[in-house]
């Protein structure tokens, strides 16, 4: 364990020092983060094995469910009533992207399911790498507060092709699939990750605004989000979806004032919690 918890106390020190060398030339902190961590981890020097790098998928996919919640601000209503290209943008990008793909691996020899499934991730976009490189840049205005929401809308639209793809894909590839099997694969992954998303945005504008001190509000958070997580653990829930529809809720339901306050408050954590997911994200290259 001491071995383990000074491998992660070395990998968050020099990502951290990359990221501020890289940002005097102008460059994105992300790319010293996942540069050190793909230098650390098990295809580098190991000082991160692969062993180690599973037991902290959990902490990985917590961090995950937090940056998706705030990216789920930027599809709100609130947000792309602010930016009403963005919505259009990210649908274009998303099916440009799907077309080209699969007409692309169909003409290499690809068949129908797999064509289909890369095509359903094709437009996925990057909502968290975009909206790290708008952070650390400190750009403001429409335009980068809009990409950052059409890449968002890109994800979004990618989880709910992706749950409805995936049980087609499984028939059209597997003689004993059923179609229960499959209808079971896109509750799990598209409706159960909306309806939970769903019910704990409502839950956090409910309740969230009655706190007044922002370490409450934070820890009220996450907390959910940890409850939100161990549900997604059990039932195969999609968490990323999950977070990102419960940030949109939230942003939407809430008054703007509190909901200003609530990712006000969020983001406090933000940038720690870039370097770990991207500095793992790094690891496992």
């Amino acid at each position: 364990m001491t071995d383990g918890l000074a491998a992660r106390s070395v990998l968050a020190w020099l990502a951290y020092l990359a990221s501020r060398l890289l940002a005097r030339r102008k460059v994105p902190e992300l790319v010293g983060f996942l540069v050190v961590g793909a230098a650390l981890g098990p295809s580098g020097f190991e000082l991160l094995t692969g062993t180690e790098l599973a037991r902290l998928a959990p902490i990985t996919e917590v961090a995950l469910a937090i940056l998706m919640f705030l990216i789920g601000e930027r599809v709100s209503a609130r947000a792309l009533r602010a930016t009403r290209w963005a919505l259009s943008a990210g649908i274009v990008q998303y099916v440009l992207s799907g077309l080209a793909v699969y007409v692309a691996s169909s003409a290499l020899g690809s068949d129908r399911a797999t064509a289909l499934l890369l095509a359903a991730l094709a437009g996925a976009g990057a909502p968290l790498t975009i909206a790290s490189v708008v952070t650390s840049a400190k750009a403001q205005g429409s335009y980068p507060s809009g990409l950052v929401s059409s890449h968002a809308v890109c994800a979004a639209l990618a989880a709910t092709h992706f749950a409805a793809v995936l049980p087609v894909a499984i028939l059209l590839a597997d003689a004993d699939a059923t179609v229960e099997n499959a209808l079971g694969n896109f509750v799990q992954l598209g409706i159960g990750g909306a309806v939970l998303g769903g019910a704990f945005g409502l839950l956090i504008a409910r309740f969230g605004s009655q706190i007044e001190t922002s370490g409450e509000l934070l820890l009220f958070v996450l907390v959910h989000l940890l409850v939100g997580w161990t549900i997604a653990e059990q039932f195969d829930i999609s968490l990323p979806l999950a977070a990102l529809i419960g940030g949109a809720v939230a942003a939407t339901r809430a008054p703007e004032e509190f909901s200003v306050r609530l990712f006000r408050t969020i983001r406090t954590i933000e940038q720690p919690l870039y370097l770990l997911f991207f500095a793992l994200a790094g690891a496992s290259i």
